[in-house]
């Protein structure tokens, strides 16, 4: 038995030993999902460096410890981490741990919708791993950048470099490469309504994750896949994917992943009906989004509950959070977003007996949507505003904006939008 203990011992770490254990088991917790016994195993990793010195293992522990927070919903934390392991990395000629510092930086600015320095962020990365001659990380980098050119819609770009990371990834049978890249695909695709692509490529996200025992990845390729259903209408199906993304990011203490399925499940049971439940999704979704500081998604769950809570006819519950959700997309100049919130402010301000605010904004969402080419804010939009005229007496006005809505009802493929514009244009 002895004999047998030599050569891990060595492996480990020799005076290090300690840490590395520690390390390993963290791993291992991390990919199992056990992510709070994970932080704790690197809080103590970190306790033992103290101790011991070593700056490099002090900077790669900082960085797992860092992640980890960051998963946990404590991104804040997570910052000063990260430049301390940066600085640690580059004080001694450690290019490889800086790169990946930098790229836990670009993650946190990325989550927070600063999408500029995010990408100036994961370029820094891809040229220090280039400099490298890394071809792993360089196909990691390049997986990176792809997310920064789609958070800034560039389908074009995006799909480009996604593509290339995944043809290198499968090349050296990189699992973990495979299944985070092809989930980045596949959702290139999905926005660009291409659903048979990225469905195939979400069930290599969730072969891949499954054979590596990734429960996290397990359970994105299940949200992934509900998007699909839900986008083709099959609101059966994208329920039963939902709820295994919900169940799997509760487990595991994702609470990103707790969020943003409860969130999606919410479009299913508003998609059905269900306002009352939608409602209870929705504030589930905004409530751990804040709590994460989560400022885009955020926004989101705050428009999503508000249409739900103003359909429900609880229009003083909706006003603050329409006009926070506002206040939040203005501040992200995230114009796409924008123009649907203040489509449904614009609808709120119209219930509430304030026309003439209710055409500001509609008028201003229909601008801010023709230049965005969103022809599903401008009919919402000018539904509003021909009902709104409607109200105030100005039938010419009235009947010329649902007359335009209709058109564009009908174009989207919504014939009973359409058709109740139509009916208010000859009521």
């Amino acid at each position: 038995m002895t004999g047998a203990r030599k050569p891990y011992w060595v492996l480990a770490g020799g005076s290090y030993y300690p840490y590395q254990v520690l390390r390993r088991r963290a791993e291992l917790l991390e990919i199992i999902g056990h992510w709070d016994q994970a932080r704790e195993t690197y809080e103590r990793g970190r306790q033992v460096l103290s101790a011991e010195g070593h700056p490099r293992l002090r900077a790669e522990n900082l960085v797992r410890l860092g992640w980890m927070l960051q998963n946990l919903g404590r991104g804040g934390e997570s910052a000063g981490l990260y430049r301390q392991a940066e600085a640690l990395f580059r004080e001694n000629g450690d290019l490889r741990g800086a790169a990946d510092a930098v790229s836990k930086t670009g993650t946190l600015h990325w989550a927070h919708g600063e999408y500029e320095k995010a990408e100036a962020c994961f370029r820094e990365r891809l040229e220090l791993f280039q400099r490298l001659g890394d071809f792993r990380e360089t196909a990691v980098s390049l997986s990176f950048l792809g997310n920064a050119h789609l958070a800034r819609d560039r389908a074009r770009e995006a799909i480009e470099v996604f593509s290339r990371a995944l043809e290198m990834f499968r090349e050296i049978n990189f699992l973990s490469g495979i299944w985070k890249t092809s989930c980045n695909l596949g959702t290139v695709y999905c926005s660009q309504r291409d659903y048979g692509n990225a469905r195939r490529l979400y069930q290599v996200n969730l072969e891949a994750a499954s054979m590596m025992g990734d429960r996290q990845g397990v359970g994105i390729a299940w949200g992934n896949l509900g998007n699909v259903h839900y986008s083709l209408k099959e609101h059966g199906r994208a329920l039963e994917c939902y709820r295994q993304y919900y169940d799997i990011s509760r487990e595991i203490g994702y609470r990103q992943g707790q969020a943003m399925a409860a969130g999606n499940i919410g479009l299913v049971h508003r998609a059905r009906g269900d306002l009352e439940a939608a409602a209870g999704c929705f504030a589930e979704d905004l409530a751990i989004m804040e709590s994460v500081g989560q400022k885009a998604d955020t926004a989101k769950a705050a428009s999503s509950l508000g249409f739900v809570l103003m359909e429900l006819g609880r229009l003083g519950e909706a006003d603050p959070l329409l006009s926070r959700s506002e206040k939040l997309f203005r501040e992200l100049e995230d114009e796409d977003q924008l123009g649907d919130v203040l489509a449904d402010l614009a609808e709120l301000r119209r219930r509430q007996g304030r026309q003439e605010e209710s055409l500001e904004l509609a008028l201003s969402a229909m601008k801010g949507a023709e230049s965005c080419a969103d022809d599903a804010v401008a009919a919402k939009a000018s539904l509003t505003a021909g009902l709104a005229y409607k109200q105030i007496g100005n039938n010419a006005k009235a009947a010329e904006y649902l007359e335009h809505s209709s058109e564009l009802y009908r174009k989207l493929g919504m014939p009973e939008k359409a058709g109740q514009a139509e009916r208010e244009m000859n009521g």
